[in-house]
This record gives structure tokens, sequence and C-alpha cells, in this order.
């Protein structure tokens, strides 16, 4: 598509001044073959971009069908080699390749289809106004969360690595502008990603807050929200709150008409009980070796007063976290 407009510019362009010799109509057929340069290329950027949307949601949907815990897999459905996967030594190592090598580990194949996941990933999100697209929907085997004013980005795929901890291989971006996006920050993000970034007005400037999920292991879940502030090329931390427990019905909810978080989990032994806010005078005291305790639920409640959250009500209900 984009040959056929420069095609069509240039010829345009030639006819013209061959029959217009005065040269204000030469700077018109100029302006008018560079704004059909810059067409094509618009033309060209929407379907570079949704081609390797399309490239990297294959790769994942095959990463995600591929069980990491089987011993061999066949390479020829993944248009794969053993070559591909090793050299040398490794390509007659029994654990990785069968004999005839047109097998290998499953954790092989799928480190390799991660490893071009990257690659494509990391052209996707160095194309110039990529952000201004509907990555959504186009990366709809993935991740992405980003804040309303499209500035602050979590993009990641699951990582499929085996084992209970469900990880993510996530990366977070902030868009100064189309040609300036920033990745590497002092800050340390999730390593999992985020799956809900709202922004929050701060002082007359915009906050961040961000919510995470993961589960650890089969009977271990983390959650947590955190404020944060743009700040000289970084960020800074203003509001954290985190949740570790046996359950995965623990709850941060963000009510946006009011501005309160909704912070809720039951007692168990991967955290400290109802110890409320760190800033509060009256924590419950709750003891491992007390039963009394083991089915208590915590609720707190915080307020964003627009300068950072304050608790403002707290409560401990006996019995186990409603689903």
């Amino acid at each position: 598509m984009q040959w056929i407009f420069l095609s069509i510019a240039k010829g345009f362009y030639s006819s013209f001044t061959k029959r217009h010799n005065p040269n204000h109509l030469k700077s018109k057929a100029s302006l008018f073959l560079f704004s059909l340069i810059a067409l094509s290329h618009a033309v060209a950027q929407p379907r570079g971009v949704t081609k390797l949307c399309r490239q990297i949601n294959d790769l994942v949907d095959q990463q995600n069908q591929t069980s990491p815990l089987a011993d061999y897999v066949e390479l020829a459905p993944y248009k794969l080699k053993a070559e591909d996967l090793g050299s040398g030594e490794e390509l007659e190592d029994r654990f990785f390749f069968n004999a005839s090598k047109d097998s290998a580990r499953a954790s092989l194949v799928i480190d390799h289809l991660n490893s071009q996941i990257d690659v494509l990933l990391e052209r996707l999100l160095r194309i110039p106004g990529v952000f201004n697209h509907d990555l959504d929907s186009l990366l709809s085997n993935l991740s992405v969360s980003h804040s309303a004013n499209r500035k602050l980005w979590s993009v990641g795929y699951f990582a499929n690595g085996g084992g209970t901890y469900r990880s993510y291989d996530s990366q977070m971006l902030y868009v100064h502008s189309k040609d300036s996006i920033q990745r590497n920050f002092d800050y340390e993000f999730g390593p999992d990603g985020y799956y809900r970034i709202e922004q929050l007005e701060h002082d007359g400037e915009t906050a961040y807050l961000l919510f995470s999920w993961v589960r650890g292991c089969s009977y271990c879940f983390a959650e947590s929200v955190e404020l944060i502030l743009p700040s000289e090329d970084d960020f800074k931390p203003l509001f954290r709150y985190d949740i570790s427990s046996r359950f995965w019905n623990n709850k941060i909810e963000f009510d946006t008409a009011d501005s309160v978080l909704h912070i809720n989990y039951g007692f168990d032994d991967l955290n400290e009980g109802c110890m409320c806010d760190r800033e509060s005078e009256y924590p419950y005291g709750v003891s491992d070796e007390n039963e009394e305790y083991s089915e208590h639920t915590c609720y707190f409640w915080y307020k964003y007063d627009g300068h950072n959250f304050r608790l403002i009500a707290s409560e401990m209900k006996i019995g186990r976290l409603e689903e």
C-alpha cells in the first residue's frame, strides 16, 4: 500500500512541474508530494502495529498451550529445529533432546517462545506513537493496563514457568512524549506488573494508583496497592498497602466516586492479622496459638484527601472472609 502512494505522488510531482514552471506552483507540488508521503506512512504504521500484535498474540497462545511439566514436546508444530534451541554438547544431552532431535524439553521451547515474545514486544513498543493505538484490544493475549492519560503503562504476559508461582514477565513504561518513552526507573515496580492503574490529582500534579495481584504458591496470594508520583524522571512512593494471605478472595477495591480504598482480608500465618494502619494506635493482639483468632476478617477504609490516603475506619469481624 505504501509503495502505491509513493508512486502516485512521484508521478504527479513530475508531470505537474513539467507543465507548470512558476516557482510557486513547484512549491505547491512539493507540498502535495510531502502530504502524500506522510499519508503513506500513516497508512503503513497501523498495519505494522496490527501485524506485530498478531504475531505476539500467536506466540503467547502457543506458549500458553505448552505444558511446562511435559518431558518432551514435538518441535514441528512450533516450526522449530533442535538447533534453534541449543548447540554443541546440549544437542547430545538426552535431558534436553530426544535421540532423533525432533522433540525437546518443554521448558526449552517455552523459554525460546518467551524470548521471541520479548523481541517482538521490544520492536512494537519502540514504534513512535504506538501508545496511541488500542493496545488493550490488539494485545488480547497479554496483560495490558494504563492510566487514563495514557502515560503510565504496564505490559506483560504469563511466563508459564511451571510450578505454582503464576509469574508474569512485565515491564513498566512512561510516555513523556511520542518520541520519548522511559523504561528504566530507580523506583521498584512490582515484577509481575499491574492489572489496574488509576490517576489522581495530587496538589496540582498527577499521581498514579497501581493495583497488583499474584499467586505465589498453591495457597499463597499477594495483593497490593501503591500510590506514586512522578519526580525528576522517576517516581516517588506516597502510599502502599500489601496483603499476603492463604485466601484468594482478599480484596483491595477503589471507589472512584468517593476516592475510598476498601481493604479486607482473613487472618492467617502469612499476615499479622488486623494490625490496622501503621498510623493506628490500636492493633489487635492476634496470637497464632489462639484458635479464637483464626477466623477473623480485617476491614479497613482509606480515603484520598487530595494529597494521600488516610485511614478513616477499621473493623475486625469473627468469621472467614465472604466470597
